[in-house]
């Protein structure tokens, strides 16, 4: 039987530890160090507007001050990836499930379930673009109208997916990643973007 970890449902800030904010500083390091001319310009200027830096885990009453200014979205914690009906839910509302917990050190290379770093590093940063917020809004409200049709809710999985967790972005004949956020991707889709090009 798996193990059941019980994860937080709420920040607090003053619970991360020295190794939490050692784990953001190397991941962030390194997923930033990897996005240098695959990832589109409009995640890195995302990012700078977030104020996202490797020295300080982002606070989400910070981030949802600063979304609720730009784009009208908040981020909802949650303990664990959120199943299909309640992820579409609160994006029809402008609000993006995360994480709040960080991967051990020892799991710094590769973690199954998402994490916060997964979730915010990855995800956030573009909730202050109204272009990829605009999307994210419409397709929770798509899942709504169709959420008591398992078919139709796994297609729209789907779209999801391969659009957001994968997705390409064509801009000035330029292809890039809209984001990455598990260094495990990055040669996979680093490959798909130079076989595109």
């Amino acid at each position: 039987m798996k193990n059941i970890v019980t994860r937080p449902t709420k920040q607090i800030y003053k619970n991360y530890t020295k190794e939490d904010f050692k784990v953001w500083n190397i991941l962030f390091k390194r997923q930033l160090k990897n996005l240098n001319d695959i990832v589109a310009e409009e995640f890195i200027v995302a990012l700078k507007e977030l104020n996202f830096r490797a020295e300080k885990i982002p606070n989400f009453i910070e981030i949802n001050n600063a979304l609720k200014n730009t784009t009208g979205w908040t981020i909802k914690t949650v303990p664990n990836i959120s199943p299909p009906e309640e992820f579409f839910s609160y994006l029809s509302k402008k609000k993006f499930t995360t994480t709040c917990w960080l991967r051990s050190m020892s799991q710094i290379d590769y973690l199954e379930e998402p994490d916060m770093f997964h979730d915010v590093f990855a995800h956030v940063p573009l909730l202050s673009n109204k272009e990829y917020t605009s999307f994210f809004k419409e397709i929770g409200q798509i899942a709504m109208s169709v959420i008591d049709d398992p078919i139709k809710l796994k297609k729209l999985q789907r779209i999801y997916w391969f659009t957001i967790e994968f997705g390409l972005i064509k801009k000035h004949d330029k292809l890039s990643l809209i984001h990455i956020s598990e260094p495990t991707r990055l040669g996979m889709i680093s490959y798909a973007v130079f076989c595109l090009k």
